[in-house]
């Protein structure tokens, strides 16, 4: 999946309604889970080791082939 269409996704999960968690996917079996949440310090593999930097898991799943980027309400 492609950095753009998951930008667009967030984009879309933003207008559509705010819920606590918004995964974002592609279409086939995801490869990789990334988590993230306000203020994680972590490498983003769990929620217990949550990133902070949402751009950053997004470019990971993005280079590795596509995933799920899971993202906790806050702001970023």
């Amino acid at each position: 999946m492609n950095k753009m269409r998951v930008l667009l996704l967030i984009a879309l999960g933003v207008l559509v309604g705010s819920w606590g968690m918004l995964a974002i996917s592609g279409l086939a079996q995801a490869e990789t889970t990334r988590y993230v949440k306000p203020n994680g310090t972590g490498d983003g593999t769990s929620w217990s080791t949550a990133s902070g930097t949402l751009q950053e898991m997004i470019d990971m799943v993005a280079d590795s082939g596509g995933g799920e980027v899971w993202v906790a309400a806050g702001t970023y």
